[in-house]
């Protein structure tokens, strides 16, 4: 009996021994900060009135999890981004390298690993590169890394939409990723490979099976470019655009394409055409449909940064340090609404990869301001060392120009 008590006490040992850092072990950063965020406290209700610890729409008050998903028109956005993707119940982003999600039915945001004790330091739900969601589940490219990031090794993992039951389905070299890419729920990918002797790069693409094997769709060969509007894959090959049907390219269109980008079945592009009698070139702006045919004319060209839903496009900018986002018509890119930041606040949706999503007329942006400013720099001037400003999820309504920012509970951490 003594021998069998002995063995289960060293098995616990070595179990706890093998856990993840937990927050019992950060409460001292806990309690440092707690001061620190009672005095920002203040400062926020009094300056900064739309904090939200938690917020509901009132488009998706009472409404069930099958309500939303008969609402949700995967078609109409494209789910796979770097730092936000979203589904009909769920918006999910990264802030301070930890994933996070925000729930359209209770309003409240945390952090999407399901795990109540881990801090979420070094777990799978950190250090994600992207995490498209295809609605039943999220897919995390999850990077380990050395120290000086020279090599890194991508696991991409597959877990239901609340972060739980993760199945790893594969482990890749580093950069051989490009991108992860939900259409309904399958998952693809486009791969990519480095011709350091010739300074070029191929591109293919992939499909991911159930169990965790790999298809290939295009030749490794070839570079293709794959884009999905959630619903339909489509790729670019040279001067082709080609549609993917049953897993295999169907071509669409033969000819220079550049900026294409998906809407409502129409695929919108541009190509240079000589002016006769001059030396120089007009872009020409042109749409076909998603199944072929001719080309048809259109007046202005769709931002190729924009994003799509249900009839119009948004478009984040910033000029002068001053980030707006715009509401516009598709066919003539005539600005309808535009929502100001003039408090201030920073939002990342001009900046490349970092777009904006769209759900029912509101804008879903990563945002920060002044009081995540002075937060960082009283942490920075308490502490020694940098401290850069939080990012939070921001929800903007156009319509009224109001913002509603949703805090979590990291934002009382360093």
């Amino acid at each position: 009996m003594k021998k069998r008590l002995l063995l289960v006490l060293l098995s616990f040992i070595q179990l706890t021994s093998c856990a993840p850092a937990y927050i019992e072990e950060s409460s001292a950063v806990v309690s440092e900060n707690s001061d620190e965020a009672s005095e920002h406290d203040e400062l926020e209700a009094a300056e900064f009135p739309d904090r939200y610890q938690r917020y509901v729409l009132d488009v998706y008050k009472g409404k069930t999890e099958a309500e939303l998903e008969a609402e949700f028109d995967y078609s109409q956005t494209r789910n796979c981004y770097y730092e936000l993707s979203q589904s009909a119940t769920n918006v999910y982003f990264e802030s301070g390298d930890i994933l996070y999600r925000y729930s359209k039915q209770n309003g409240i945001v945390t952090p999407l690993c399901p795990d109540p004790l881990c801090d979420h330091s070094s777990c799978i739900y950190s250090q994600c590169y992207q995490f498209p969601s295809s609605g039943k589940n999220v897919y995390l490219e999850h990077s380990i890394h050395n120290d000086d990031w020279s090599s890194w090794i991508s696991q991409v993992y597959k877990c239901n939409a609340d972060g739980t039951e993760p199945k790893l389905l594969g482990s890749f070299e580093s950069r051989s990723i490009g991108e992860l890419l939900c259409v309904g729920d399958d998952l693809y990918a486009r791969f990519q490979r480095f011709d350091d002797e010739n300074n070029s790069t191929f591109y293919s693409i992939v499909k991911f099976g159930s169990d965790g094997k790999l298809k290939q769709i295009t030749d490794p060969e070839l570079s293709c470019w794959p884009f999905t509007d959630g619903v339909n894959l489509l790729m670019k090959c040279g001067d082709d655009v080609y549609r993917i049907v049953d897993d295999a390219p169907v071509l669409i269109r033969k000819g220079v394409a550049t900026g294409v980008l998906l809407l409502n079945g129409y695929i919108y592009f541009a190509y240079l055409e000589e002016n006769e009698g001059k030396s120089e070139y007009d872009y020409v702006y042109k749409r076909v449909s998603i199944y072929g045919g001719e080309d048809e004319d259109v007046s202005s060209p769709l931002l190729y940064d924009s994003v799509v839903s249900g009839d119009y496009v948004y478009y984040g900018v910033s000029i002068d340090g001053v980030t707006s986002i715009t509401k516009r018509d598709p066919k003539t890119l005539e600005v309808i609404k535009s929502f100001e930041f003039t408090d201030g606040g920073k939002a990342l949706a001009y900046m490349g990869v970092h777009k904006p999503i769209v759900d029912k007329g509101y804008i879903f942006t990563l945002y920060y301001d002044d009081y995540d400013v002075r937060k960082a720099a009283a942490l920075a001037e308490k502490k020694g060392g940098r401290y850069s400003p939080r990012y939070h999820l921001a929800i903007l309504d156009i319509e009224t120009n109001k913002k509603y920012v949703i805090l979590h509970e990291e934002d009382t951490r360093s």
